[in-house]
């Protein structure tokens, strides 16, 4: 499974507290599920991040594009 590059505050606290479950003498299996759960939504919530990211870096080139060409259409007349 993949690590997230960082967790949110509600991630960490949900981990904290699982693992203090698991040294208390917890359900591992169960705890160990939990963990595996909370990392691959962290996971998810990066890649969404990324791809709006890279959506919102790629409409930025496309409006700079536009401009530049609306520019060089206008300098003509």
């Amino acid at each position: 499974m993949a690590e997230p590059r960082y967790y949110t505050t509600a991630e960490k606290a949900k981990l904290a507290w699982l693992v203090g479950r698991a040294a208390a003498g917890g359900d591992r299996a169960k705890i160990g599920a939990k963990i595996d759960e909370i990392q691959a939504e962290a996971v998810a919530r990066e890649e969404a991040e990324d791809a709006a990211r890279e959506k919102a870096k790629q409409d930025a080139r496309e409006a700079k594009a536009k401009a530049q060409a609306e520019r060089r259409a206008n300098r003509w007349f």
